[in-house]
Parts: structure tokens; sequence; C-alpha cells
């Protein structure tokens, strides 16, 4: 999952990467996704698209509770998010 998207948020410089004018979040929902994406989140790229935007999401839920605070703990909870991921697929 590509992470980086979610470092302002950690960061605390913005609530959700949408937020981010330099976020490549903004490309990836518009469907100008990768076929590595596609082939992480879904077969067609509506299906990436939704299921980035679902993954997301839930990760930065996780980070709001969570309130990792530095990289170590961002990516703790990256981790737990991907296992969870991966355990529904």
């Amino acid at each position: 999952m590509p992470l980086v998207v979610l470092n302002p948020v950690a960061a605390r410089l913005c609530r959700h990467p949408c937020e981010w004018r330099w976020s490549s979040y903004h490309a990836i929902v518009a469907g100008r996704a990768s076929a590595t994406l596609a082939g992480l989140f879904g077969r067609s790229t509506a299906d990436a698209v939704r299921g980035y935007r679902e993954a997301v999401d839930a990760a930065v839920q996780v980070l709001i509770e969570q309130r990792a605070t530095n990289a170590g703990e961002l990516w703790s909870v990256a981790r737990s998010i991907i296992a969870r991921l991966e355990g529904s697929a």
C-alpha cells in the first residue's frame, strides 16, 4: 500500500490526504491508478480506486485513534493495517 500519502496526516499537517495539495492521493482517486495498485485493490480501475479510498480512509481513522506521532509509530500502525487488508483479501 502506498503509505506515503499518510505522512502529512501523521505529522498533523492535514486531517486526510485529500487535503494535502501535493499528495498522490488526488491522481489515484481520479482513476490514474497504476497496474500495481489495481492488482492490490481491485481488478478494474474503478474497483482499485474504491479499494484504495477505503484503505486510506481506514488508515486515517486508525492514525486518529492511535494518535501515531512519529515515524516508528506510523509504520507500526501501517503494518497492522496492511495485515488486516491482506487478511480480508
